[in-house]
């Protein structure tokens, strides 16, 4: 089940939507289930006002919460507002943010997507080694 809420214009004057998801995957064959819980925040930045979607740009806020196929439990934040711009040679990717994602008791990974160029690159860090990641 998912809720997208349209709470308005915020302090900023832009039209933010509450997302919250509650989905549960169940494999084939007996081959477990996962699921996941999800609190998040859109925020149109730009291009609320015009008839083209090209020129939006979004923020996403908010953390997701589950347990995988093994039955381990994880948890992602958005530490940094994730970026998109819906331009067409754009919109694939995050531009911009980062998020931290942990599984269990593993180390934190943390994936930083820029500073807003339009590419397919992050970086990945993971116990103080950071490493260039090509995003498919």
């Amino acid at each position: 089940t998912t809720v997208r809420y349209n709470n308005g214009n915020n302090n900023s004057h832009h039209i933010t939507y509450s997302i919250n998801s509650s989905i549960q995957v169940i494999e084939p064959n007996s081959g477990g289930s996962s699921s996941f819980t999800t609190q998040q925040i859109l925020e149109i930045l730009v291009g609320f006002g015009t008839a083209s979607k090209a020129d939006d740009v979004y923020a996403t806020t908010g953390t997701t919460n589950g347990t995988d196929l093994m039955g381990d439990n994880y948890v992602e934040t958005i530490t940094d507002p994730l970026i998109r711009k819906k331009d067409i040679s754009c919109s694939r990717f995050f531009v911009q943010g980062s998020t931290d994602f942990q599984v269990g008791s593993q180390p934190v990974k943390t994936t930083n997507y820029g500073t807003g160029a339009c590419d397919n690159l992050a970086t990945l860090t993971v116990n103080g080694n950071t490493q260039n990641i090509i995003l498919h």
